[in-house]
C-alpha cells in the first residue's frame, strides 16, 4: 500500500489538475458504467475459481456466498502488503457458511499459486510486447523481469504446499524432534487433510485457469473502456491489456 501511495505521489507531480478536471468533465458516462461491469465481472471470475477449488474438496458453500468471500479477501487484499489480505477468505468462508478453515485455505492457496503461475506467464510475454513496441529503460526491465520472478516463487511455494507431499513429510520428521514434536503433532490432522484434497484440487486445475484467464481479459476490457470513456483512443486493447 505505502509503494502505491509513493507512485499516486509522483504522478499526480506530473498532472495538470485544470486539463484532468477538463478530462473527466468530458467522460462518456455509459462507456464508464460499461467498464464497471467488466471490472466486476473480473472479480466474479476470481470467485468461480475458488467456488470451483472448494467443489473439489467438496467444502463449497452457495456460489453467492463464495463470491461475498472472495469480494471481502479482495478488499482487504487491496490495502495490505503483497495483497496478503486475501488470505482473510477461508475465515468469511467459515464464518458466513461454516466452511473448514482448512478448506478453505487449501482452495485460496490452490486458486493463489495458479495465478502467480499465469500472470508470471501474461507478464513475460507483455515485458517482451513493450520491448519490441517502445524504448524502457533498463531499469524498469530489470524492475520487471524482478517482479516476474516473485511471481514464479511465490506460484511455485503454493503449488508445492498444495499438490506435493512435501509439507506432509516435513511434518511427519518434525513429529520426532524432541522440542518442538509434541506442538507439531497438533498439526497432523491438516497434514492428512493436505493429503486427501491434494489429488481433488489438481483436478479442478484447468476450470480455475480458464476462470483467472477469463478474469484477467474482463479486467483488460475494463481498462480498454476507461480509456475510450476518457476519449484516450491512441492505446490498442493489446496495449491495455498487457499494461
Amino acid at each position: 500500500m505505502a509503494v502505491g501511495i509513493i507512485i499516486l505521489i509522483l504522478l499526480f507531480r506530473n498532472v495538470s489538475l485544470n486539463e484532468a478536471y477538463d478530462l473527466l468533465s468530458k467522460i462518456n458516462l455509459p462507456l464508464l458504467a460499461s467498464s464497471i461491469i467488466f471490472f466486476i465481472l473480473s472479480s466474479l471470475a476470481m470467485g468461480f475459481a475458488l467456488q470451483s477449488a472448494l467443489r473439489a474438496t467438496n467444502a463449497a458453500p452457495p456460489m453467492s456466498t463464495t463470491q461475498l468471500a472472495n469480494f471481502g479477501g479482495q478488499l482487504l487484499s487491496d490495502v495490505t502488503p503483497a495483497k496478503s489480505g486475501y488470505f482473510a477468505t477461508p475465515v468469511l468462508l467459515n464464518q458466513l457458511n461454516n466452511v473448514p478453515i482448512e478448506k478453505g485455505l487449501m482452495s485460496v492457496m490452490s486458486v493463489g499459486a495458479l495465478n502467480f503461475f499465469e500472470k508470471a506467464g501474461f507478464s513475460i510475454v507483455a515485458l517482451f510486447y513493450f520491448l519490441n513496441r517502445i524504448s524502457i529503460h533498463p531499469t524498469m526491465t530489470y524492475a520487471l523481469l524482478v517482479g516476474i520472478a516473485l511471481l514464479l516463487a511465490g506460484g511455485t511455494a503454493l503449488a508445492i504446499l498444495v499438490w506435493t507431499n512435501h509439507l506432509s513429510n516435513l511434518l511427519k520428521k518434525l513429529n520426532n524432534l524432541p522440542l518442538i514434536g509434541r506442538a507439531v503433532k497438533r498439526l497432523n490432522s491438516i497434514r492428512t487433510l493436505f493429503a486427501n484434497d491434494q489429488t481433488a484440487l489438481r483436478k479442478s486445475t484447468k476450470t480455475i485457469v480458464a476462470s483467472i484467464t477469463a478474469s484477467i481479459i474482463f479486467s483488460g476490457i475494463s481498462l480498454y473502456l476507461v480509456a475510450n470513456a476518457l476519449n484516450l483512443n491512441q492505446p490498442a486493447f493489446q496495449d491495455l491489456f498487457f499494461m
